[in-house]
C-alpha cells in the first residue's frame, strides 16, 4: 500500500510539472478556488473626514473580491476608495436619497454584465428611502456566475419604533418579492446573494418575510453568539448588534451550493489591527473608518449549476 501511495504521488508531481504552462492545469482543476463576498457599511463615506486609505487596507487584508457598500455620501469618495484597490471598479445607485449603496469588485477576477436598481425598496418615496442595487456577475473566465443585491434598509432613528419597524418589514417583503421575481424571470439562474445593512435583528418580527422562507439561508444565523456587526463609536457603545447580513437562495441550483460551509465571518480584532477604526473626529463625530464591521463569506469559483 505504501508503494502505491508513493507511485501515485510521483505521478501527480509529474502531471503538475508537465501541465504547469497550460492556462488551467489538471492540478489547478483538482483544487477548489474561492472568492470572498462581503457587506460593509462605511459610515458616511465622504472624501473629507474619512481615512479612505485605511478603509482600502481593511478590504485588502480580508482579501475581498466583491463588496456591497452602504452609506455612500459622495461618489468621489467611492472613486477614491477603488483607486487604492488595484483592478477594482464600482457600480452605484442613482436617485435623490442623501446616501446610496454601491458594489465594488475586483475586475481582474469578476466580470459584471448587468446592473439594476431595486426601486421597490423606496416604498414609493425615493427622497427618503434608498433603492437597492443588483448586479449580474461571473468569476472569470467560466466560473461561478451569480446575481448579487446590496440593500440598506430604514434605520431605527427618525421615527417611532412601531413606524420604523413597519417600514423595514415592508422593505423586507419587497426583497422577498424581488427574489421571487428573479427566480421566475431567470429560472435557470438561481445563484442569488443578498447582502447589506438591514438595520434589523434576525429574531425580530420585521425579518419574518425572509426568515420564514424555507428556500432562503441567512448565513449570519450561523455566527457564534456575541458576534456584532454594528459596533458603535469609541466612547459610545450603545445599541451594538448584528444587523448586517448575507442571505442566500438555497433551493436547487442556488448560491448555497457554492458557499464554503462555515466561512461566514466578520472582521476580528479591529481595534488592534486598525487602532483608529471607530474613532470619531470633529466636527461631525464621524468615525475614521466605520461604526460597522464588514461581514463576509467564501464561495467556490466552480459553477455547480
Amino acid at each position: 500500500m505504501r508503494l502505491i501511495s508513493i507511485r501515485s504521488l510521483l505521478l501527480m508531481t509529474i502531471l503538475c510539472f508537465n501541465f504547469a504552462q497550460q492556462p488551467l492545469s489538471l492540478c489547478e482543476a483538482a483544487r477548489d478556488r474561492y472568492i470572498e463576498i462581503a457587506t460593509f457599511n462605511i459610515e458616511h463615506l465622504t472624501v473629507k473626514g474619512k481615512n479612505i486609505k485605511q478603509i482600502a487596507r481593511v478590504i485588502k487584508d480580508l482579501g475581498l473580491d466583491v463588496v456591497g457598500i452602504e452609506e455612500i455620501e459622495e461618489v468621489a469618495a467611492l472613486e477614491k476608495l477603488v483607486g487604492y484597490l488595484d483592478g477594482f471598479k464600482y457600480k452605484i445607485t442613482s436617485g435623490n436619497a442623501p446616501i446610496r449603496v454601491g458594489i465594488i469588485y475586483n475586475s481582474s477576477t469578476i466580470d459584471v454584465s448587468q446592473t439594476r436598481q431595486i426601486t421597490s425598496l423606496t416604498l414609493s418615496n425615493p427622497n427618503i428611502f434608498r433603492p437597492g442595487l443588483s448586479i449580474r456577475a461571473k468569476v472569470k473566465p467560466d466560473g461561478f456566475d451569480f446575481t448579487m443585491a446590496v440593500v440598506h434598509l430604514k434605520s431605527k432613528g427618525g421615527g417611532r419604533e412601531e413606524e420604523t419597524d413597519l417600514y423595514r418589514r415592508q422593505q423586507i417583503q419587497c426583497l422577498s418579492d424581488w427574489l421571487d421575481k428573479e427566480l421566475q424571470t431567470n429560472p435557470k439562474e438561481r445563484d442569488i446573494i443578498i447582502v447589506g445593512d438591514f438595520n434589523e435583528l434576525l429574531e425580530r418580527a420585521p425579518f419574518a418575510p425572509l426568515i420564514k422562507r424555507k428556500d432562503v439561508k441567512v448565513l449570519t444565523e450561523d455566527l457564534p453568539p456575541g458576534n456584532i456587526s454594528y459596533i458603535g463609536k469609541k466612547g459610545n457603545r450603545r445599541y451594538q448588534s448584528l444587523i448586517d447580513h448575507i442571505i442566500l437562495y438555497k433551493g436547487k441550483g442556488g448560491a448555497f451550493e457554492e458557499y464554503k460551509a462555515g466561512s461566514i465571518s466578520l472582521l476580528k480584532n479591529y481595534s488592534q489591527k486598525y487602532p483608529d477604526y471607530d474613532t470619531p473626529v470633529p466636527p461631525d463625530g464621524v468615525t475614521l473608518i466605520s461604526d460597522h464591521l464588514p461581514v463576509y463569506a467564501v464561495f467556490s469559483t466552480r459553477d455547480n449549476d
